[in-house]
C-alpha cells in the first residue's frame, strides 16, 4: 500500500502597486514576506532594504544582488511554526524563490526566512533572518520545502 504525503503549500502572489503607493503591508509573516518580494520585483530595492530588521550587508551590496531580478514567485509551506520570546513573536516560513532575470533565466532558491514582530511596540512584522541558497532547477519542491527550516538549526 502506498503512503500519501500531503503538503500543504501556497503560492504568494506579489502585491499589485495602486498608482504610485507602495504596498507596505506587514499584518503577518507571509503577507510581509510577500511585499518584500514586491518590492524587489518593483525595483524598489530603498523599501525591500527595510523590511530587514538589521540588515546583513549595506544598501549598494543589496540592491546590485537583485538589479538583474525581473520576476519573483514565492512558494510556501504551511502552518508557520510560531513561537514568542521575552516580548517578541517569531515565525519561521520555508521558502522557494523562483527569480526570473531580464534575459529570461531561472533561477531557484531554498530555505527559511524567519521574521520577527516586536509585542511591545508594534511595527508589523520584519526580516529577522534569510538562510537561503541557490539549488538545481531540477530539485524536487516537497523535498526542497522539509528541508526548509530544519537546516538552520
Amino acid at each position: 500500500m502506498r503512503s500519501l504525503l500531503l503538503i500543504l503549500c501556497v503560492f504568494v502572489v506579489a502585491h499589485a502597486q495602486t498608482g504610485n503607493q507602495a504596498n507596505e503591508e506587514r499584518s503577518d509573516p507571509i503577507t510581509t514576506l510577500s511585499s518584500y518580494y514586491d518590492a524587489i520585483k518593483s525595483k524598489d530595492f530603498r523599501r525591500a532594504y527595510g523590511y530587514w530588521e538589521s540588515p546583513t550587508s549595506s544598501y549598494e551590496q543589496f540592491a546590485k544582488g537583485f538589479a538583474d531580478t525581473d520576476h519573483v514567485r514565492l512558494l510556501v509551506e504551511l502552518p508557520l511554526q510560531l513561537e514568542g520570546a521575552a516580548g517578541s513573536s517569531f515565525a519561521e516560513i520555508p521558502t522557494i524563490i523562483v527569480a526570473t532575470t531580464r534575459s529570461g533565466n531561472e533561477r531557484v532558491f531554498t530555505g527559511c526566512y524567519t521574521l520577527r514582530k516586536s509585542n511591545v511596540r508594534d511595527t508589523g512584522w520584519r526580516i529577522y533572518r534569510a538562510e537561503v541558497s541557490q539549488v538545481p532547477s531540477t530539485a524536487r519542491v516537497s523535498r526542497l520545502l522539509a528541508q526548509g527550516c530544519h537546516n538552520s538549526q
